[in-house]
């Protein structure tokens, strides 16, 4: 089994620092099983090139690159709002 690289973007290191600790410490659980199997974590967001992945009340966005074997976490953000910004 492959394991794929995981890249984060300063938006989503940002991010990450303002959330509770109880959550980002759910979410980089989460993103640390993207390792292994990205594929079956992640949904196609329609009209981007970027998936979701849920952790909580929080999404994670990112973009997958099969072909290098990396994941780059673009933001995480609440449910609510993070799929306001532009993608």
């Amino acid at each position: 089994m492959t394991a794929y690289s995981i890249e984060y973007s300063q938006e989503a290191v940002k991010a990450l620092s303002k959330l509770p600790k109880k959550d980002r410490d759910e979410i980089m659980k989460r993103i640390g099983k993207l390792e292994t199997f990205p594929e079956h974590l992640i949904s196609s967001l329609a009209g981007t090139k970027l998936c979701s992945m849920r952790a909580g009340d929080y999404r994670v966005l990112v973009s997958l690159d099969k072909k290098h074997l990396k994941v780059s976490i673009v933001t995480v953000g609440h449910r609510k709002n993070v799929y306001d910004r532009d993608l």
